[in-house]
């Protein structure tokens, strides 16, 4: 196999001997100069054909465990659900991964308020996502805590095919590009909405939709990393703020400050990539 281009020293582009390019994921295949022949193929321990230039990226970031741990699960999703999985579901699992680890290292830990009715009404990604944890566990030692099971189990449905449509989708998407806006005049940035970084941002906007339509709010077990992060990225919180008054413009809804604690980590991740 002929490594092209190095993605991290765990992680790189290559070329398989039908010449069909691929990233490849093993200790050390990244470290030598590239390109070069690795004939050892036993260090490969994982492959990821068809990848999207958009989540390239994380592969330059990202643990390749990590990886290698989310291609796992959404394996096993694949044979215990009913329902197809969007083709980038183990690229979003191992991207909520790392956002797990580096909330938990800060200290953050949010429960779902939906928990009881993730557990009834979707109880075979709740197994998943408990059976996700198990791994990160075992292969990371890394011990997540319970509450982001469902935090987990709400990414797997998420990336679910689905059919049906909800009659609001025009509203949400046109507001969303009003936040994009405010984000992209506030912060001096250019967004680019086609990005994976977009669509991340996207996706945890709809949660907000959801949580709204749901009359809940994300809770938060450290209020005081709210006061932390406002003072330390000030220029993110304005923009937040801003944020919350066209939120409750649109749809008289007053966000808490567990929930600008959030859009301040992923407005701030939106505008560092």
């Amino acid at each position: 196999m002929e490594v092209i281009k190095k993605l991290g020293n765990n992680a790189a582009i290559c070329k398989d001997n039908s010449g069909r390019e691929l990233i490849a994921i093993g200790l050390g295949i990244g470290f030598p100069k590239c390109p070069y022949i690795l004939e050892d193929l036993s260090k490969i321990d994982r492959t990821f054909y068809n990848v999207d230039k958009e989540y390239l990226n994380l592969f330059e970031y990202i643990d390749s465990e990590i990886f290698s741990i989310a291609a796992d699960v959404i394996d096993l999703a694949t044979t215990m659900l009913s329902v197809p999985l969007k083709h980038n579901a183990q690229y979003t699992l191992a991207d909520h991964l790392n956002f797990a680890i580096e909330r938990m290292d800060k200290g953050m830990i949010f429960s779902t308020p939906i928990s009881n009715e993730l557990r009834d009404l979707y109880p075979v990604e709740v197994k998943i996502a408990k059976y996700t944890l198990g791994l990160m566990k075992k292969r990371r030692n890394i011990d997540l805590p319970e509450e982001e099971m469902y935090a987990i189990a709400m990414n797997i449905i998420n990336s679910e095919e689905n059919i049906t449509v909800s009659g609001n989708v025009k509203l949400k998407s046109e507001f969303i590009r009003e936040v994009v806006h405010v984000i992209e005049a506030q912060m001096n940035v250019s967004i680019d909405m086609h990005s994976f970084n977009y669509s991340r941002f996207a996706s945890h906007m709809q949660y907000l939709f959801r949580r709204k339509n749901e009359c809940t709010e994300i809770s938060s077990a450290n209020k005081k990393l709210f006061e932390v992060l406002k003072n330390e990225y000030t220029e993110t919180y304005q923009c937040v703020l801003l944020i919350k008054k066209l939120i409750f413009d649109k749809f008289n809804w007053n966000i808490g400050d567990e929930e600008i604690l959030y859009l301040i980590l992923h407005v701030n991740r939106l505008c560092s990539h």
